[in-house]
């Protein structure tokens, strides 16, 4: 048993089952039997899963472990319920017993195995290219001051928050173009690079 799933689940779930058998297990003692035993059983198995089933994506584990809780916490609504309610309601409360552990505890052990046994695809970390348009707006406002033809000048200042192009390597390589031109040469490049904006 890893301290991780004893301390998140096994020692709240021992409280919260201590809890309400010593508030609501007088009204029933057999429902209160069966909610540690139903409890007891679920545990030990998800303990089991947790130190032999190995999940190639986090986000299925994740997911088993929803189910888990979602399946741990209807039982102690279902307990709550019948114990509240025993005298109208009995052994009816198996049925809700059986439900539960058929759709959350089955249905979503079978269905997180099936998901975890496609085929995956390897994610690769998203590589932010905001510093690279900040770098190549800074040096392009900079060039702009160097322009004579004022037009141009302001048809390029007009799109410069909004391109994207300015993410790009070949706006780097003619914005350097720019920048080592002489000013006869200046206005053609950033004719190139207004009509690329």
């Amino acid at each position: 048993m890893t301290s991780q799933f004893r301390s998140i689940v096994l020692l709240p779930t021992i409280f919260i089952v201590v809890f309400l058998g010593a508030v609501l297990g007088s009204k029933s003692y057999l429902a209160f039997i069966i909610l540690c035993f139903l409890l007891g059983e679920h545990l030990y198995s998800w303990n089991k899963s947790i130190n032999g089933q190995k999940f190639q994506d986090f986000r299925v584990f994740f997911t088993d472990q929803y189910f888990k809780i979602i399946y741990t916490g209807l039982t102690l609504l279902i307990y709550l319920i019948s114990s509240i309610f025993w005298d109208f309601i009995n052994y009816w409360s198996f049925f809700g017993y059986a439900a539960n552990f058929i759709i959350y505890r089955s249905l979503a052990n079978e269905g997180t195995s099936q998901i975890n046994s496609l085929p995956n695809v390897e994610s690769r970390p998203v590589v932010s290219s905001f510093d690279e348009w900040e770098n190549n707006k800074y040096n392009l406002e900079m060039i702009l001051d160097r322009s004579s033809d004022k037009n141009l000048v302001f048809k390029i200042k007009d799109q410069l928050d909004y391109s994207g192009f300015l993410r790009t390597p070949k706006a780097k390589i003619l914005i350097e173009q720019a920048k080592n031109s002489s000013s006869e040469n200046l206005n053609d490049i950033l004719e190139k690079i207004n009509n690329l904006l």
